[in-house]
C-alpha cells in the first residue's frame, strides 16, 4: 500500500488549538464551579477534591509509563574489563576512600 502525500493540514509536532482552547475552558468552567460551590458551602473541601479529581483526568492528558531497565552490573562489568591493572588499583583506591 502506498503512502499518500499530504496537503496542507497541521504539521507533525503542531499543538492542537481547538483542542487547546476547549482544555481552558473546560478547565477555567471547572475551577469557577468548585469554587462557587465551596463560597456556598454545598460542598465540603473533601467532596471538592474529588470531583477534582474525577474531572482532571478529563482535562489534563494521561501519561503513558514506559518500560525500562538498565543492566549497571554488565554495563559496569564491561568498563571494568576495558581497564588495565593499574586503573583498577585506583578505581579500588578512590571506592576505599569515598567508603572511609
Amino acid at each position: 500500500m502506498s503512502k499518500r502525500q499530504k496537503y496542507g493540514g497541521r504539521q507533525k509536532g503542531t499543538p492542537n488549538k481547538v483542542n487547546a482552547e476547549i482544555r481552558a475552558l473546560l478547565t477555567d468552567l471547572n475551577t469557577r464551579s468548585l469554587r462557587t460551590l465551596l463560597d456556598k458551602e454545598e460542598l465540603t473541601t473533601e467532596e471538592a477534591l474529588k470531583v477534582l479529581q474525577i474531572t482532571t483526568k478529563h482535562l489534563v492528558p494521561t501519561l503513558q509509563s514506559i518500560e525500562g531497565s538498565i543492566d549497571i552490573v554488565d554495563t559496569l562489568k564491561d568498563q571494568l574489563a576495558d581497564l588495565s591493572e593499574s586503573e583498577l588499583y585506583k578505581v579500588a583506591e578512590l571506592i576505599h576512600q569515598r567508603l572511609n
